[in-house]
Formats: structure tokens, C-alpha cells, sequence
């Protein structure tokens, strides 16, 4: 699996709980839809890949489309991969070239819970 955003997804799937994840949804009761997994785990997941593909390495544009496919997923953990991806590779950088990127992801709605 070469494409870093199906990889992270993949992975973090792979560590699911659906006891957690039913839990999580009740608790929020919005339309989250979760798979179960913890942030520590997901940090971890974000961090394993980056390393192994190089993620921040690559150009600032590759980077936000690979976050950006994992804001518009449906589950949570997919958009807090992006979220804490930002948090470990990107807060070195000045704040209003992030704002300006991040800025679709409101506009799209694909930031709409409490959660993320």
C-alpha cells in the first residue's frame, strides 16, 4: 500500500475496538462515527508512517493533500490522524500559512463535531 493516507486508515482500522467505538458514539450522540481507537494509539500509527514514507519530508502541498483525504473520512480517528499529524510535524511553522490551508476543511464542514 503505497498511498500514506489508506495506509494510516488501514492501520488505525486495524486497532479498532467496537466496544469502545459504540461507547464513544453513544457518549457523544452526534453523527461521530468512530472505530474504537485511543489517541495514544493513533499517535503512534501517525508516527510509524511518517517516518516510514518520509511525510515531512515531502513538500508542503503532498503533505495537505494527504491530511486533507483524511479530514473528509467519515470516522474521527481518521481526522484526528490529520489533527495530531499537524500537532507533531507542522507546529514549527508560522500560523497563517496553516490557517490559510486548513481553512478548506471548515468551509467543506469536514470539521463538524466536538471531537474534532
Amino acid at each position: 500500500m503505497n498511498d500514506p493516507s489508506q495506509l494510516l486508515q488501514s492501520r488505525i482500522t486495524a486497532l479498532g475496538d467496537e466496544k469502545k467505538a459504540r461507547w464513544l458514539e453513544n457518549y457523544v450522540k452526534h453523527d461521530v462515527r468512530s472505530k474504537g481507537v485511543g489517541i495514544p494509539q493513533i499517535r503512534e500509527v501517525v508516527k510509524a508512517v511518517a517516518k516510514e514514507h518520509g511525510l515531512n519530508q515531502q513538500p508542503t502541498g503532498v503533505q495537505f493533500e494527504i491530511l486533507s483525504d483524511l479530514m473528509q473520512q467519515p470516522f474521527t480517528e481518521d481526522k484526528l490522524a490529520a489533527i495530531l499529524y499537524l500537532q507533531l510535524y507542522w507546529k514549527g511553522q508560522a500560523a497563517a500559512p496553516q490557517l490559510e490551508l486548513i481553512s478548506e476543511w471548515f468551509d467543506r464542514r469536514w470539521i463538524s463535531d466536538w471531537n474534532v
